[in-house]
């Protein structure tokens, strides 16, 4: 993490932070085997600085060529509260509407979206909030899907294995369920995003056992397997894949306050 550098100059220079998260694949470890654990096992406050030093080459992210969400007459979001961010839905209060005009999310369903809920609670409810629109055929309807989330801090569900066995099969479910009831829909997948441990507030972690509770199984190892299945089972099913994985990955001080998974929704802009 290189702060306080011009990236357009290359002699710039400016502070290195290395920070030591996890140790011995600790980060890697599923439920319950650290259910006990007063901590996840993350390494916090341990790491190094370096001042003055030159800024690394940083190759430039580039925006999506493949994806054109503009020329939909209406993009429906449903996923977990990252996409729901992501797709700028708003809190009540005076905020900015940090949304394209033809996208559409009514909230956050990422407790439901589990292997065990998906047919009794998930269709249902994608079909309350947007089945109308999604069964049109005199409009162009897309549906941007996601499910990454849950699958890490939720204490909820089907035990994941090592492989989260049961998330791959439901990845696979929910595609070709929307295809059954919807076959007329454009489907787009977004990818998880990466996390940062580094931006949560250790105090409000001692004081607090929920954080740990909600914190307890988020790496970026869980997080980049699943990007990388993810990514894998959408090719096999001919799903554009909206990847946000590098952006979020360099974005750890766009995260919202105090939050390892959570990005300010003016990141978008």
């Amino acid at each position: 993490d290189v702060a306080s550098h011009d990236p357009v100059r290359p002699d710039s220079v400016g502070t290195l932070k290395v920070n030591f998260i996890y140790t011995c694949s600790i980060g890697r470890m599923t439920r319950p085997s650290k259910d006990d654990w007063a901590t996840g096992g993350y390494l916090g406050g341990t790491g190094y600085t370096i001042e003055n030093i030159k800024a690394p080459h940083v190759n430039a992210i580039r925006e999506p060529t493949d994806i054109d969400l503009s020329k939909f007459d209406k993009v429906i979001c449903f996923g977990d509260s990252i996409l729901e961010n992501m797709c700028g839905r708003v809190d009540l209060g005076n905020f900015m509407l940090f949304k394209q005009k033809n996208v559409e999310v009514e909230g956050n369903a990422g407790s439901i979206i589990r292997s065990d809920l998906i047919f009794d609670e998930m269709f249902p409810l994608l079909d309350k909030w947007h089945g109308e629109d999604l069964r049109r055929n005199d409009t162009s309807i897309a549906l941007l899907l996601g499910s990454a989330a849950w699958e890490m801090f939720s204490n909820l569900g089907p035990l994941p294995g090592h492989y989260f066995n049961n998330s791959l099969q439901m990845y696979h479910d929910m595609i070709a369920g929307v295809r059954e009831r919807y076959p007329g829909v454009t489907i787009f997948w977004k990818s998880p995003s990466a996390v940062h441990l580094t931006a949560i507030d250790e105090r409000l972690c001692r004081d607090m056992l929920q954080c740990n509770d909600r914190v307890r199984y988020i790496s970026n190892s869980i997080a980049k397997y699943l990007y990388d299945e993810q990514k894998r089972i959408m090719a096999a099913l001919n799903v554009t894949f909206f990847d946000v994985w590098d952006t979020t990955y360099v974005g750890e001080r766009w995260h919202m306050s105090k939050d390892a998974q959570h990005y300010r929704k003016w990141m978008n802009l």
